[in-house]
């Protein structure tokens, strides 16, 4: 892809992340006494940063993407020197392609006292050795979520999605890199791979899947809710929030292994409100306030002093985290450097379908 083309589509991601980027809040200004975070819609409880607020004094600005690749164009088309962002939360695999852009302020752990709290194996990860720029917030893998009023078969594999008898009540992610990922699987690639032959192979794949889907969205919860789909591709947070609602949904952690994603916080460069961000990624990693949100969105927090305050119903349920087998044989998302661009032309041309 040329250099050319990659601007025009990220143009077109920020301008989609321009209408439907929402600040809950305040416009996303600089100022004494605030910081702006940036982050998908439902990650951090709104009480959670209410008792930020309470105890510090500093408003939370809280704006919102719709996805990461939009988060990416946004920031990516703002360039250095105008950071409207203090804090953002962008997933792992992003950490390189931010850097790249010069678009990460170097972070200063002695202004991050509670970094003791973290779980060694989630620190020092190859997309940022040393944690030079981010702190690891929560994690989680994609699998499959299955209504069982509607889908009777057992289901262990990517391959099931694509049986007939699934077409018309499939939901398919619309998120890239995790649904690049799935294909990639279920071929035997790694979800990382920077072979074009190995992702366009991948884009073929999911081109079936794809026709088959009634929903092309990374919004899972509503129709399954709803009850119009019988088997999807979903994240387990997602998938636990809706099973505590309706009861005949189910998880599945695919025989292939999973696509496993890891998000973490970042100050941007520049950003307007520096020491009220180093104040609010430190309040995060207090093991209480991380049990609050992984009470609130049960994901996997990366914070180790954080797990003995989680209800342990929700540590025995086997969606919440895969088990160390089931770890072997999956892959946590990295960035995949100049390959990227190819991914979003496949993508591109599978949201065009």
């Amino acid at each position: 892809m040329t250099r050319l083309l990659e601007s025009i589509i990220l143009m077109a991601l920020f301008v989609l992340s321009a209408v439907f980027g929402v600040v809950h809040t305040s416009s996303a200004a600089s100022g004494k006494g605030q910081v702006v975070l940036y982050n998908w819609a439902d990650y951090i409880p709104r009480d959670v940063l209410d008792r930020f607020t309470k105890e510090t004094g500093i408003k939370v600005v809280y704006s919102t993407f719709e996805s990461t690749e939009n988060m990416f164009a946004k920031l990516s088309i703002m360039g250095t020197g105008r950071a409207s962002y203090d804090v953002v939360v962008p997933s792992t695999y992003q950490i390189g392609l931010l850097n790249e852009r010069g678009l990460l302020h170097e972070l200063d752990h002695s202004k991050l006292p509670n970094l003791k709290n973290m779980d060694p194996d989630m620190m020092e990860q190859e997309y940022d050795p040393g944690n030079r720029f981010s702190v690891p917030y929560m994690w989680g893998g994609v699998g499959i979520i299955v209504n069982r009023d509607l889908v009777k078969d057992e289901v262990v594999s990517w391959k099931d999605l694509t049986r007939k008898e699934y077409a018309g009540k499939l939901l398919v992610t619309d998120d890239l890199r995790d649904l690049f990922g799935v294909g990639l699987k279920v071929l035997g690639y790694s979800v990382n791979t920077r072979d074009e032959g190995e992702i366009r192979a991948a884009y073929e794949w999911l081109e079936a899947l794809r026709k088959g889907a009634r929903v092309f969205s990374s919004e899972v919860r509503q129709p399954f809710m709803d009850g119009e789909i019988g088997i999807g591709v979903g994240w387990n947070s997602t998938a636990l929030q809706v099973m505590a609602e309706k009861e005949s949904l189910e998880y599945i952690w695919t025989a292939e292994g999973s696509v496993l994603w890891a998000d973490t916080l970042v100050i941007l460069k520049d950003a307007p409100n520096l020491e009220n961000a180093y104040k609010l990624i430190d309040y995060l990693m207090r093991p209480e306030v991380a049990a609050a949100c992984v009470a609130e969105y049960m994901s996997a927090t990366a914070n180790l002093a954080a797990v003995k305050l989680i209800d342990k119903a929700l540590l025995e349920n086997p969606a919440f985290m895969p088990t160390r087998e089931h770890l072997a044989i999956s892959e946590f998302l990295k960035d995949v450097g100049p390959a990227f661009p190819i991914y979003s032309r496949y993508f591109e041309s599978l949201k065009a379908r």
